[in-house]
C-alpha cells in the first residue's frame, strides 16, 4: 500500500495502532493514526511512565488525525512535534 490509515481509541486499541504504525514505517509506508476517545480523561489517570510512553508513541505515525481543533490543541500541548491534523486541514468544520 501507499499509505496506512489506522483508526484507534484510547485503550488497548491505541497501543495496537502504534504497533501497526511502527510496522508500516519499518516497511517504508507512511502511517496516519486517526484518534478517537476520551484521552483527556484517561491519560491523566495513567502513571507518569505510561504518560511518557504515550507522548513518545505519538511521534511514531507520520501524522495524527484528530476530530476537532480542540483535540488538536490538546495533543499539541503534550507533544511538541508537528503532525497533528485537525478537521480544518481535511475539509471538516472544526467544531
Amino acid at each position: 500500500p501507499d499509505l496506512v490509515h489506522l483508526h484507534t481509541s484510547h485503550g488497548y486499541d491505541f497501543w495496537l495502532g502504534i504497533r501497526m504504525a511502527r510496522a508500516a514505517r519499518a516497511l517504508g509506508i507512511p502511517a496516519l493514526l486517526h484518534v478517537h476517545g476520551t484521552f483527556d480523561v484517561i491519560v491523566p489517570t495513567w502513571s507518569r511512565a505510561k504518560q511518557q510512553c504515550f507522548v513518545r508513541s505519538l511521534r511514531v505515525p507520520d501524522r495524527v488525525i484528530v476530530l476537532s481543533e480542540g483535540w488538536k490543541r490538546w495533543f499539541e500541548k503534550r507533544v511538541a512535534v508537528p503532525g497533528f491534523i485537525g478537521p480544518a486541514a481535511v475539509g471538516g468544520g472544526g467544531h
